[in-house]
């Protein structure tokens, strides 16, 4: 008998191996998942930011960049497992040295979303027109890779990531948090909580601030103002996507039905086409930067280019928001909520 239920166990582990789950995996304590995903996802990223090559162009680091995105999340995620020391915090350091990754590489893609031709069909001699931001800019990403690469060697990062706080968290003050994170969310109570349901108050939260930044941004009467642009536009998009991306940073967390399901596909959706409205104005933005300095007759080039941008922009935001109605996406957000609840 004994061997019997051994074998029914270990079929029933193979099995959910097969099939992408993992039973009691996220039950474990915040600080063992803080250990198993932190260091070896940096690890994963250190070693494609080391393969760059010296002729990387603009469109080449966008899925680097999302990577960056990802180490990034995971270290706010798990910031309270971290210890502050005397001489420093290193967790908040790394948070500052990840910033500035995103930010360089993002200023480097946005010489390749400036110019609008599809991945697949831009060659090296597009981005002649481009050639002195897109040589400056470059130099920007190599002199963070060297930055991250001191920062790796001389703080050993492998030893903090690895060793995690167990059964306490470290408190931390409000600005060392990431707004989309823990914003209105209590810190973990590690004593109390496993990490399945920390994560499920974050997602909770998330989608809470969802629904309010959603009404918000229905509000809004001019998309080009900075303010509502970025406080509720962006807040709205980029809490949404933190949400659709636990499937991808913590895999088989989310049952396949909800990630199967139409509230969940409603939801990457909005992400996508949130993402390409903000592609338009960040080739605003770059004209705009563009404009200063330039002669009268640059000038003249670039506000032609800027009044269509606009105008196209302005057609798309008018088109996202007819999608949203008709694709009631606030009512799944409720519903995927609901549906979190249910599950957990």
């Amino acid at each position: 008998m004994r061997r019997v239920l051994v074998f029914c166990a270990n079929l029933f582990l193979f099995s959910s191996f097969l099939f992408g789950l993992e039973p009691l995996g996220y039950e474990r304590p915040y600080s063992e998942l803080a250990r198993e995903f932190s260091y070896p996802t940096y690890q994963q990223l250190e070693k494609k930011v080391m393969d760059l090559p010296p002729s990387v162009l603009p469109h080449e680091v966008k899925l680097l960049r999302i990577e960056v995105g990802k180490t990034r999340f995971l270290l706010d995620f798990f910031i309270f497992a971290y210890p502050q020391y005397d001489k420093g915090d290193l967790a908040v350091s790394f948070r500052r040295n990840l910033d500035e990754g995103y930010a360089v590489l993002g200023v480097f893609k946005d010489l390749f979303d400036f110019l609008r031709i599809p991945k697949d069909k831009i060659k090296e001699e597009d981005y002649k027109p481009l050639l002195h931001k897109v040589e400056e800019r470059r130099k920007a990403v190599f002199k963070w890779q060297e930055d991250l690469v001191r920062f790796s060697s001389r703080n050993f990062l492998q030893n903090y990531f690895e060793n995690p706080l167990k059964e306490k968290i470290q408190n931390r003050d409000e600005k060392d948090l990431s707004s989309f994170v823990w914003k209105s969310l209590n810190p973990p109570r590690v004593l109390e909580e496993n990490f399945q349901e920390i994560l499920t108050r974050f997602l909770i939260s998330s989608l809470e601030r969802a629904e309010n930044l959603y009404k918000k941004v229905l509000k809004i009467e001019n998309i080009f103002d900075h303010y509502e642009q970025e406080v509720f536009f962006h807040g709205f998009r980029k809490t949404i996507r933190y949400v659709v991306k636990i499937d991808q940073y913590f895999k088989g967390f989310l049952p396949k039905a909800l990630v199967e399901g139409e509230s969940f596909k409603v939801l990457s959706e909005s992400v996508d086409r949130y993402g390409s409205l903000n592609d338009l104005f960040m080739i605003e933005q770059t004209l705009l930067h563009e404009l200063e300095g330039a002669s009268l007759e640059e000038a003249k080039a670039l506000m032609e280019k800027l009044e269509e941008v606009k105008k196209e922009a302005h057609a798309a935001w008018l088109a996202l928001n007819i999608w949203q109605e008709n694709s009631k996406v606030f009512c799944h957000i409720e519903k995927f909520k609901k549906e979190i609840l249910g599950t957990f």
